[in-house]
């Protein structure tokens, strides 16, 4: 797996803490991180060949269970 689609994937695991301040963090991370060109052209790549690894619809799938805790 790539280095930059693993730290996202460890950030949407993060996004499923149990505590609000460690969410919240992650939250950012999670900001600063989809802004990322390299991260965008990676999941656009990787979404139609590999299911296997982190795709755009895990990463939709991690967001709706963060806004679903938040709520």
């Amino acid at each position: 797996m790539n280095l930059v689609l693993h730290e996202l994937l460890v950030c949407c695991r993060g996004l499923k803490n149990d505590r609000t301040t460690e969410r919240k963090k992650e939250a950012d991370r999670f900001r600063r991180l989809i802004r990322s060109p390299d991260i965008v052209e990676e999941l656009d790549r990787i979404s139609g060949t590999r299911p296997k690894q982190v795709t755009w619809d895990a990463v939709f799938r991690f967001l709706q269970r963060y806004l679903q805790k938040e709520t």
